[in-house]
Parts: structure tokens; C-alpha cells; sequence
């Protein structure tokens, strides 16, 4: 498996709960915006935007490429995530006391 399926994966299940999420919400408040999944891969991003073949993706399974559908439709915003903001890192990596303190201000949560 490359890495860059890989990373495929987990982009494309944040992107069903996204769109699960988006949906709950507008039924309770009607939103302006749609969401943004941020990802630290450019090879992923450039996977997401273009739809052209690529030999080395071409075992991807269909259901990862839902992402690429939703975000073509305009229901979801991909955007680049520099790894030393992906937020998501303080849930999934062992961190450095810096790194975790940086993460946690990151994703609002305060010290009483």
C-alpha cells in the first residue's frame, strides 16, 4: 500500500462524518458555509482536485474517492494543513510537552 493511499484513507472517512455533521446542523440552524477538511498531503490534495489517472492510485478503492466527489460538487472545501498545525495530531501522535501545549491552544481547549 503507498502512502499516498494511504493518507487517501483518512481524509475520505473525515469527509463522510463532515458531511453527516453539515447535514445535522443545517437541519437545526440553516448554515452559510461549507466545511473544510484540511489535510497535510499534497499528494492527496492534488489526488482530491484532479481527476486525470494516475497509474500509481489506480488501486484505490471507489468508495475513498468519495471525497473527490463531494468536494468537486461543492459540498465540502479541501484546503493544505502544514503538519505543525494539523490539530488532529495531538489525538493520534506521541508530542512533545511544546508541541502538545501548541496543539491544545490550537484547538481551544484552556487551563482553569
Amino acid at each position: 500500500m503507498s502512502t499516498t493511499e494511504a493518507e487517501f484513507v483518512a481524509p475520505s472517512q473525515a469527509c463522510k462524518k463532515a458531511i453527516w455533521l453539515y447535514r445535522l446542523f443545517m437541519d437545526i440552524y440553516h448554515l452559510q458555509c461549507v466545511p473544510v477538511l484540511q489535510v497535510d498531503n499534497e499528494n492527496v490534495i492534488q489526488l482530491i482536485n484532479y481527476t486525470e489517472f494516475h497509474n500509481r492510485t489506480k488501486y484505490i478503492d471507489v468508495h475513498y474517492k468519495f471525497v473527490r466527489g463531494k468536494h468537486h460538487n461543492g459540498e465540502l472545501n479541501v484546503q493544505y494543513c502544514e503538519s505543525v498545525n494539523q490539530a488532529a495530531d495531538i489525538l493520534t501522535k506521541p508530542l512533545s510537552r511544546y508541541r502538545f501545549q501548541k496543539l491544545k491552544q490550537l484547538i481551544g481547549i484552556l487551563e482553569l
